[in-house]
């Protein structure tokens, strides 16, 4: 409603468009190549605490997912996504972690 433009331009590139003084998920995805090759090397459980935007290009690249559904990919608040690489691919357990959750084991 406040920035009418804005908002048009993004609903019609969703992962291209950069946010005044912001930036785009290409830009996202281009700043966490580095934090990828450094997560493909470890050797222990990796614990990743970021921004949904973040989080989606991390979780569509070990999820095998294309670049066009990045901004789509549901990353809901107050949840951990566990995320365990495999010989045969990657396998996802999601916890919530909310106020009014009970209490759950850890993944």
């Amino acid at each position: 409603e406040q920035m009418p433009l804005e908002y048009s331009l993004r609903q019609r590139d969703k992962r291209g468009y950069r946010y005044p003084r912001g930036e785009s998920y290409e830009d996202v995805i281009q700043r966490v190549e580095s934090v990828i090759m450094e997560l493909e090397r470890s050797t222990q459980p990796v614990l990743v605490i970021g921004h949904q935007a973040v989080v989606r290009c991390l979780y569509a690249y070990f999820m095998d997912k294309p670049q066009d559904e990045i901004p789509y990919i549901e990353v809901p608040l107050h949840q951990v996504i566990c995320l365990e690489p495999s010989t045969y691919g990657t396998t996802e357990e999601r916890v919530d972690i909310g106020p009014n959750t009970p209490a759950q084991p850890p993944c």
